[in-house]
């Protein structure tokens, strides 16, 4: 709250914010003045995204005991709570009769972590799940480029500015639906670049699941072209920052 306060009454002094949710917390949470807050939409440095051969994911996958002849449903990120993980899980065990296989990435500091604990048991009685507790920098960027990953749940229960559903899109191949709280919704248009999801109705998310993964064939592509267009058109990092210091250099100005 001091630095609000050293914003608010000092000239020169600005903050910046991520999306349309963080304008309005720095707002009406911390009492940020409109005056203040200038746009700092994040982005990729698209010249460094990471691809890989079709060849390489494929043995990727297959150490890992992924199927490699199956659409995948995936998630992956951070082994905390709040990710919502086990929300995944609840759900994807009420669509084991679709003919589609899931991966849950997730990394852990510790071993004995009470959500790693959790995971594991609601894992037990899903036969057409992978999981994986390991830290793994090139092994969500492989599923997100994947020919056969259909769908990325991003279903965060508190997420002010992730990044996942850019980073995902980046390929133009998994089909991203995210949770309806915080940050995420500001990053998609459901039903047009990807879906959004009341992550507090457990059957209501594998209902959102299943649709996306019925969909015909042009429709997927129509969304995943719109999606990568979307990423590539608006969120590019060095673009996004020069205009940031555009508004900022044109606030001294004044």
């Amino acid at each position: 709250m001091e630095v609000v306060k050293a914003v608010n009454t000092t000239r020169g002094l600005y903050i910046t914010y991520l999306n349309e949710y963080m304008k309005k917390h720095l707002k009406l949470d911390y009492g940020t003045e409109e005056k203040k807050l200038i746009p700092l939409l994040n982005g990729i440095v698209h010249e460094e995204v990471p691809h890989y051969s079709e060849k390489k994911i494929q043995k990727t996958l297959e150490d890992h005991k992924i199927p490699t002849d199956k659409p995948l449903i995936i998630s992956f990120g951070r082994g905390t709570k709040y990710k919502g993980f086990d929300i995944f899980l609840k759900s994807i065990k009420q669509l084991q009769r679709l003919p589609v296989h899931f991966v849950l990435q997730c990394s852990f500091f510790d071993p004995k972590d009470k959500v790693l604990r959790q995971l594991r048991i609601l894992s037990k009685n899903i036969s057409n799940l992978t999981f994986i507790p390991i830290f793994s920098y090139k092994l969500p960027r492989m599923l997100s480029q994947w020919k056969n990953s259909e769908i990325c749940a991003v279903l965060s229960e508190n997420e002010p500015g992730a990044f996942i559903p850019a980073e995902i899109r980046v390929y133009g191949q998994a089909i991203v639906l995210v949770s309806d709280r915080d940050g995420l919704p500001c990053q998609v248009d459901d039903g047009v670049d990807g879906f959004i999801t009341d992550i507090s109705d457990i059957s209501l998310i594998a209902r959102n699941l299943e649709h996306i993964f019925m969909l015909d064939l042009s429709e997927k592509k129509q969304i995943r072209d719109r999606g990568m267009k979307l990423i590539k058109l608006k969120y590019d990092i060095v673009k996004n920052f020069c205009l940031t210091l555009k508004k900022l250099i044109g606030k001294y100005e004044k």
